[in-house]
């Protein structure tokens, strides 16, 4: 399947876990990368969570994930099939997988959170109905199974996997994997850095950190993260400069479901918004979410690319060469497109690097683990120009787990 045609995404519940287990193990062991989302039954309102002290902040958000749960889980599996420098182009195989998650114990649901998810296609009746259980915490005496369907064997077979793992605003995430699927999260924040670090030695990848610090973008919602590098990637493709291609495998199943992520799509979208003359909604513009159900403002993405970028990145009907040029030195792009990631003097280093080494058909490359950094919300940041090559052609890629369901985050 094409990269501008339907997404194919299938969803797992409860009935089909146990069939579909051992597909989503090889297609795993298999994998170059993965890339995981998880969507939540609520945050709550705490100011802690930007308090200046990180350690502050992980208290905040601990106690939120001991009280809140996993209604969804994105599972997104990419395996290197091309790396062809004749032809600029870096080429991936993706299977993705919904898995619908459901805690089986008690747990806070935030109403916002609901209205957002429902919004955006979450069916709760399904969800208490046929999705996949788990037990929070630590689990006594207690060993997960196909049979009973547990989404902590999943969890695990990605530890042992040892693969890199790419994220959104993935500090969250991580706080929510370790509670809900591995153990009590730790009293200490050092001592769960520590243990992130051992559980997945071939590095984290955090886009919302290049979103925010490498492209310097208006906004670093996923899914304006998502739309300006397809974009920007189209440009580069259609160049003949260095760009991702993807190929997505065909399913029998049933349960697959099919997402509309087409450039020709949104501009189909972005034309008929621009001939009704709407105002942009500026809420939804930074943070891809808007309260308002009466808004009567456009939402529309690619409005909102083209003014945050002057328009630059729907300018095709220019020479390819000065349109190519144009976009790479907009908008302070030029550093994350050009294949380039600069370090932050903000950035303290808490734990040394690991590094994993990809073997592919005709070369090898390393990948540089994430260390944290202690004064950026305790997000991710890179070392090495390798690891930062492989991020920013694989950053399409990299955040198609969670199409439009996480854009608020």
């Amino acid at each position: 399947m094409e990269w501008e045609n339907d997404i194919p995404v299938i969803d797992v519940d409860r009935n089909n876990f146990g069939s579909l287990f051992d597909s989503i193990l090889l297609s795993i062991s298999q994998s170059t990368f993965i890339a995981l989302d998880l969507e939540l039954s609520g945050l709550g309102v705490n100011e802690r969570f930007k308090a200046p002290a990180v350690e502050e902040r992980y208290d905040a958000m601990a106690t939120t994930a001991k009280t809140r749960s996993i209604v969804s889980l994105g599972l997104s599996t990419y395996r290197m099939i091309d790396n062809d420098e004749s032809l600029n182009r870096l080429g991936f195989q993706v299977t993705t997988y919904q898995v619908l998650s459901l805690c089986n114990q008690s747990f806070v649901v935030d109403p916002i959170s609901c209205s957002f998810l429902v919004s955006h296609g979450l069916d709760f009746n399904k969800l208490f109905m046929k999705g996949v259980l788990y037990k929070p915490g630590n689990v006594d005496n207690e060993q997960p199974s196909k049979k009973n369907s547990d989404l902590r064997l999943l969890f695990n077979a990605i530890i042992l996997s040892e693969k890199p793992l790419v994220l959104h605003n993935g500090l969250l995430d991580l706080l929510f994997l370790y509670q809900n699927l591995y153990c009590e999260l730790p009293l200490k924040y050092g001592k769960f850095i520590a243990d992130i670090f051992e559980l997945f030695p071939a590095g984290i990848f955090d886009t919302k950190y290049f979103s925010d610090f490498c492209g310097r973008f208006s906004a670093s919602f996923l899914l304006y993260a998502f739309r300006v590098t397809q974009r920007l990637n189209d440009v580069k493709r259609r160049n003949n400069a260095k760009h991702v291609y993807l190929e997505f495998c065909e399913s029998n199943e049933s349960n697959v479901i099919y997402k509309n992520f087409s450039l020709k799509h949104s501009h189909l979208s972005h034309e008929n918004s621009a001939r009704n003359g709407l105002k942009l909604c500026e809420i939804y513009s930074a943070y891809g979410f808007c309260k308002d159900s009466t808004c009567g403002l456009s939402h529309n993405l690619d409005m909102i690319i083209d003014c945050h970028f002057g328009g630059k990145l729907s300018k095709y009907n220019k020479s390819k060469q000065e349109s190519l040029n144009e976009v790479l030195k907009s908008n302070s792009m030029g550093d994350e497109f050009n294949d380039e990631i600069q370090e932050t003097n903000s950035t303290t280093q808490l734990h040394n690097t690991t590094k994993l080494t990809v073997n592919n058909d005709t070369e090898t490359f390393e990948i540089s683990s994430f260390t944290t950094e202690g004064q950026t919300d305790g997000q991710f940041t890179t070392e090495g120009q390798t690891a930062g090559r492989l991020t920013t052609d694989c950053q399409t890629a990299g955040i198609l787990t969670t199409e439009g369901q996480t854009a608020g985050q």
